[in-house]
């Protein structure tokens, strides 16, 4: 049982909430990460990274329209980043094809393939990928919903695309739907019910050779504002269970947004979630007790704006990867600097950079 709020989830709370029920295939993830030669074998090359290595395998920048892929492939080469992901709208297997062909150019010698992610959520995808012509989010039944990841999963896959920062897990139980800034990337689901749809979809991903991820830890459900201009908060934490049923699911990764929780157990005194290990380390690892890869929002948005050295902070607050820092060479420039004065620091880059690094070992051997 999880306490929310002070207490633990009763009935009458479920009720509100929604309760854990494996409505989908479980993803298997975590069993297979648990396999002693796997884990030996990546410890071994995690082991081989530099410190500035390690810097950069914690960072994702964002591959963004009018940049080009010469350019963002030598960004990430010099900044020794794993990953990066994509905001713009001609999303392609050229355009991936053309930011390796970039990044190794620039770094002939790492021998790394980029790992590239996506905000694939359907009600996104007109944005991001206009090729796979899908329904928003919020009008999809559970037929629908199945043929559209699909669908998407396809398109990922095709493109070389393996991150998906998609499915939604958040839901508005309190404040008026129509009022939350998620009201059409978020399911219709009718209070009470499990988090069927999100869990499907994340499966379907998996099955595809897509990592899925549960958004936004620990709700957006109930917030009318939106957090990419200005700070947003919540008063309880009441969309918990519904990433408690994400991780009970398997989902692998859990992406956690600049929410501000003021009052209640789980408060954050006035700082954002991804700035708060009141949530990332507290609440999400050791009450929920999510094993997985925890990543931040973009850590560009408004709702960090009066926050600086934001990269260093997050990570000590429990991130393991920071998408689209504001400047990737200045945050990977902070975060090198820190690890080279604080050994506990460098052991949490250490320890995110292996998470990381874990998961996509089990996805590549499922």
């Amino acid at each position: 049982m999880i306490a929310l709020a002070g207490s633990v989830v009763s009935a009458q709370s479920e009720k509100l909430y929604g309760s854990f029920e494996d409505s989908a295939a479980h993803i298997g993830w975590e069993e297979q990460s648990r396999d002693p030669q796997l884990r030996e074998h990546v410890q071994a090359r995690v082991d081989t990274f530099s410190d500035a290595e390690l810097a950069g395998a914690v960072l994702m920048p964002s591959f963004e329209k009018k940049v080009k892929p010469e350019v963002f492939g030598k960004l990430l080469c010099d900044i020794r980043a794993r990953s990066y992901v994509i905001l713009r709208s001609d999303t392609s297997k050229a355009l991936v094809q053309s930011v390796q062909k970039a990044y190794t150019k620039a770094c002939p010698k790492t021998g790394v393939t980029l790992m590239v992610a996506l905000d694939a959520e359907p009600t996104l995808m007109k944005y991001r990928m206009p090729s796979i012509r899908v329904p928003n989010t919020d009008t999809l039944d559970n037929a629908t919903n199945e043929t559209s990841a699909t669908a998407i999963a396809e398109g990922l896959a095709g493109a070389g695309i393996i991150f998906n920062f998609a499915p939604v897990y958040d839901q508005s139980y309190v404040v008026n739907r129509a009022k939350s800034y998620m009201s059409n990337r978020m399911y219709a689901e009718v209070t009470g019910s499990s988090s069927q749809k999100s869990d499907t979809f994340a499966t379907i991903m998996w099955q595809h050779g897509i990592i899925p991820t549960a958004k936004h830890f620990p709700g957006h459900g109930e917030i009318e504002k939106d957090s990419h201009k200005q700070v947003v908060s919540i008063d309880n934490v009441y969309e918990l269970n519904r990433f408690i049923n994400a991780s009970g699911h398997g989902v692998p990764v859990i992406m956690v947004g600049h929410i501000v929780v003021r009052g209640g157990e789980w408060d954050t005194g006035g700082l954002p979630s991804t700035l708060s290990s009141r949530i990332m380390t507290d609440l999400l690892r050791k009450k929920v007790e999510f094993h997985g890869l925890v990543v931040t929002d973009s850590m560009a948005m408004g709702a960090l704006n009066k926050y600086s050295d934001r990269s260093v902070k997050a990570l000590k607050a429990g991130a393991d990867l920071i998408v689209i820092p504001p400047d990737p060479r200045a945050a990977r420039a902070r975060i090198l600097k820190v690890m080279q004065t604080d050994s506990a620091f460098r052991e949490r880059v250490r320890d995110a950079v292996f998470r990381a690094e874990l998961l996509y070992a089990v996805r590549a051997a499922r």
